[in-house]
């Protein structure tokens, strides 16, 4: 269901003359693009395309619509709604033999379980998942389900919650998905700060910070500038945590996050503080319970009740932190979470301790170590379990994935050789098509002009063999290539030929990334086969636009030829030899760029009143 740097308006359009599943595909991709924008739309959105995996019995379907009604579910019972959303995917999907769908939602189960803190029945569902995946083929599918499979872990064995990571990692790299690899790593800065690792930590949380600049993202960045500010300040290198610190909360203010930014401060007040805007922290902090009174949430309160008692903590302002920390448990109850409570209780310690009360302090600080020795013991019975249920397979998965690899990495062979064949297949043409019109100019008695574009033509052949031995160039680059790939076209038609390119990412064009001499060939094809045999005024424009949000680069090319009806029955007439090597070639290009990924590069061809449109969708999200 993946239609990213498809606009509302085309989609909309689409269900005019879809069916079956399809509809049904633009119908749930409508409801999640309005889910946060029009809920009432949302909803009737996702209805209309269960009346039709109803009305044709398109059961496939039917498990994406509740795979999405779990995710469009909001509001207090929203992860029991979910759940029980989830398990009609999973009977359906049992029913008629899906393996990939039952186990996408079955996985999800499990991570709504683990948000509940049901370990027990969480673990159970997600390492069952883990165990069924290895009948099937590695996918992104498969890297989230490790993801989960850590997040259990995390707390009964760090060793094995780090090899489910790792393998997560290798997933994601083998269908060049960078920022895939985010939730792995910052799995395992969580790992190795729990195993006392800072530096390993502060090395893990460095590269997401880079995956993520490098992408242009800041959509799910929360947290790991935090985290780095509290590794440094632990190190004692102070302003180099307060950098971080900052950067945090600049993440805050973001575009992305613009219409959350209240709920961010109000929920991170204590990176304010750190940052050294106290009185911004303490503002957002007493904003937060007044908040969470108002709407008679007492999770929220409690919560809101600890961070104050924190922030009034890191101010030394002791006898205060004790009021608002032994109000939060009180608030929180008997559904207080282990880790809060004994959170709390070190906390609350401290504070008894520098106010005089040693009583309460050495009371708190003795309940603080039998909930944590309970909570160990706990811990070694599920890590003695779990080694036993692993060392039953761990021989066989050893063996299946060294088998795996060696498979993959004859297939990547393959797939380098194969395309480096075509890349030599069409710099060469590219070549000889720029060459030909410079040589009429010399026929035509020119010779100052030609060589002045045969100048610029060296430039160019300099630039086109520097890239063909990249897999990636910058936005910016391919652009340059253009306009010199289009003047030497130019020369062919003298005064009546005219181009246009027009960019509006353009303070991105140097961080957006895609392969080389991707666009050039659909140009060309709309210069020889639509413009070549048009009388008057030949023009060209092309278009970028970038979809930040969905990592999508999308390019518009449209001309005022023929238009390709024309051009198919002139092509008829030639020799076999005269069609499109550039197209064809550009063709088996993209099978295999394409191959192995969930976002393909995708063309599509639109007859305009006068000429061709053609737009080009490539995700940019590259390794």
């Amino acid at each position: 269901m993946s239609m990213y740097g498809t606009e509302i308006p085309e989609l909309l359009k689409r269900l005019e003359t879809e069916t079956g599943a399809a509809k049904v595909s633009t119908y749930l991709y409508l409801a999640l693009e309005h889910k946060f924008t029009d809920k009432k739309l949302s909803g009737e959105y996702a209805e209309k395309a269960l009346e039709i995996c109803l009305e044709e019995n398109l059961p496939e379907a039917e498990i994406d619509y509740w795979t999405v009604r779990a995710i469009l579910e909001e509001g207090p019972t929203a992860t029991e709604n979910a759940i029980a959303h989830l398990q009609k995917a999973v009977a359906i999907a049992e029913r008629i033999g899906d393996i990939q769908g039952k186990l996408t939602a079955l996985q999800k189960i499990g991570w709504h379980r683990l948000r509940q803190h049901k370990m027990e029945e969480a673990g159970e569902i997600i390492m069952q998942c883990v165990k069924e995946y290895e009948q099937l083929p590695d996918s992104m599918m498969k890297s989230e389900c490790l993801h989960y499979a850590a997040l259990y872990l995390i707390n009964a064995d760090l060793k094995a919650a780090a090899e489910m990571s790792l393998r997560g990692i290798e997933i994601v790299k083998q269908h060049r998905q960078p920022a895939g690899i985010v939730d792995h790593l910052q799995m395992l800065t969580k790992i190795a700060t729990k195993s006392g690792d800072d530096d390993k930590a502060i090395e893990y949380s460095l590269e997401v910070l880079r995956i993520k600049d490098e992408l242009n993202d800041k959509s799910s960045l929360l947290g790991t500038a935090k985290r780095l500010g509290q590794l440094y300040l632990k190190r004692g290198e102070a302003e180099q945590a307060k950098k971080f610190f900052e950067r945090e909360i600049a993440l805050h203010h973001a575009d992305v996050n613009a219409t959350r930014l209240a709920l961010l401060q109000t929920g991170d007040a204590e990176t304010y503080f750190l940052a050294g805007r106290k009185e911004d922290a303490f503002g957002f902090a007493k904003l937060a319970i007044e908040i969470a009174n108002a709407d008679g949430n007492t999770r929220n309160l409690g919560n809101a009740q600890f961070q104050i008692g924190q922030l009034q903590f890191m101010n030394e302002s002791f006898e205060e932190a004790i009021l608002f920390l032994e109000a939060s448990i009180l608030t929180k109850g008997a559904d207080i979470p282990v880790s809060d409570y004994t959170a709390t209780l070190e906390m609350l310690h401290q504070c008894y301790e520098h106010s005089g009360q040693y009583d309460k302090a050495y009371q708190s600080l003795m309940k603080k170590v039998a909930m944590e020795s309970e909570l160990v013991n706990t811990e070694r019975v599920k890590e003695v379990t779990l080694l036993n249920k692993r060392y039953e397979t761990e021989k066989r998965e050893a063996e299946l994935r060294e088998l795996k690899i060696k498979q993959q990495q004859s297939e990547l062979q393959r797939t380098e050789s194969e395309l480096k064949a075509i890349k030599a297949q069409m710099n060469p043409h590219f070549i000889f098509n720029s060459l030909n019109s410079i040589q009429e100019m010399f026929f035509l008695g020119d010779k100052r002009l030609a060589n002045e574009h045969l100048g610029q033509f060296s430039m160019l052949t300099r630039q086109i063999l520097n890239a063909s031995g990249k897999q990636y160039i910058s936005l910016a680059e391919e652009i340059d290539m253009l306009h010199k790939y289009l003047q030497l076209e130019g020369l062919r038609f003298e005064t009546d030929f005219s181009y246009d390119i027009a960019i509006d990412c353009e303070h991105e064009a140097d961080d957006i990334m895609l392969p080389p001499m991707l666009i050039q060939p659909y140009i060309e094809n709309a210069i020889r086969h639509g413009l070549l045999h048009r009388q008057g005024d030949k023009k060209v424009g092309i278009r970028f636009s970038f979809d930040e949000a969905a990592k999508m680069l999308k390019c518009t090319i449209a001309d005022n030829g023929i238009g390709r009806e024309a051009a198919g029955r002139i092509n008829m007439h030639r020799h076999a030899l005269h069609e499109s090597f550039a197209t064809s070639a550009n063709q088996k290009r993209l099978d295999l760029l394409n191959q192995n990924r969930e976002q393909t590069i995708a063309v599509q061809y639109e007859d305009a009143a006068h000429g061709t449109i053609v737009n080009i969708h490539i995700p940019v999200a590259y390794d």
